[in-house]
């Protein structure tokens, strides 16, 4: 059986200056069932030598958005962590792959979706291990930039908020 994620408490989400900081922690199905509550997660661009992206083609057993595309690795923020540690523990878990704070590159943040938080981009070279449980192995891997370009014209591919991120990563390219 695939193990599903279901944390007891997320952090909430609250806009700062010109970014977002951790809100309260509260119940995590309070969060998901009341409209308007954003949810404090982490959006991650993985990056190889050939500037290729690796996107993420998510399960179809996922509870949110399955069979969409996102970002390279997305997740929520745990209680007790930084948005930088879960930056860092969610590459791992969804792509098996191991950084360190200092290897992500803050690009920005976004609020206004069920889901949002802060943006980072990470190069590497290791090969992606992602789990089916987390992911469509098949369908994810390494684009080129020109054709994530072409296939964000269709945002019914996307997860709202994998859309947002990547329109976030897009722009700090430029």
């Amino acid at each position: 059986m695939t193990r599903v994620y279901d944390p007891q408490n997320v952090y909430l989400v609250r806009k700062h200056d010109d970014g977002v900081v951790l809100g309260e922690l509260v119940d995590h199905r309070w969060a998901e069932e009341t409209p308007g509550v954003e949810q404090a997660c982490v959006y991650v661009a993985l990056i190889n030598r050939d500037g290729a992206i690796y996107i993420q083609h998510r399960s179809p057993a996922k509870r949110l958005w399955p069979g969409r595309k996102t970002i390279s690795v997305s997740g929520h923020v745990d209680p007790g962590e930084t948005f930088e540690q879960a930056a860092v523990r969610e590459v791992g878990e969804e792509l098996g792959i191991e950084l360190s704070e200092s290897d992500l590159r803050p690009l920005g943040s976004f609020t206004g979706l069920s889901h949002c938080g802060r943006v980072y981009e990470a190069t590497s070279d290791a090969p992606p291990r992602p789990g089916p449980a987390e992911l469509d192995v098949e369908r994810s891997g390494f684009l080129p930039v020109w054709q994530l370009q072409h296939l964000m014209s269709d945002s019914d591919l996307f997860t709202p908020s994998g859309m947002q991120a990547l329109a976030i990563w897009m722009a700090a390219r430029k």
